[in-house]
């Protein structure tokens, strides 16, 4: 299971979240230039077999192969989170801050998640019975 959240993070997350991160901190207005980046992180990512596909879908493919059930809250939190974050990539009439507002709680949804998925695991090793030796 650590090997797929490593993907999701790795596919998904960093690729969503990267220009966010960079642009949080910045204490000039966003420009158009960097609204098209935020929206590129949601709507123009490629999947394994170099198609350009969106986030929400990418995510849906990442869930569907995911090695065990999910923490269901925490994963329809974060969907949720995904889905209004793309939702506002794809308006043009969205502001700016809405989508930075949105990238901002999809970041702390996924950090849920991966801690649920990562207990999750925690507790699966700590529940296995230990052989006799």
């Amino acid at each position: 299971m650590r090997s797929w959240l490593g993907r999701v993070r790795h596919d998904l997350v960093k690729r969503v979240l990267w220009a966010w991160r960079d642009l949080r901190a910045e204490p000039e207005p966003l420009t158009a230039a960097d609204q098209q980046r935020l929206r590129a992180g949601l709507l123009e990512l490629i999947d394994d077999e170099g198609a350009p596909i969106a986030a929400l879908a990418l995510w849906e493919g990442l869930q569907a192969e995911a090695p065990q059930p999910l923490p269901r809250a925490c994963a329809e939190a974060f969907t949720a989170a995904l889905a209004a974050a793309e939702g506002l990539a794809c308006d043009p009439g969205a502001s700016a801050a809405a989508l930075l507002a949105a990238l901002e709680a999809l970041e702390g949804q996924w950090e849920a998640l991966a801690r649920a998925v990562e207990a999750s695991v925690a507790a699966e090793v700590t529940a296995r019975p230990r052989p006799r030796g």
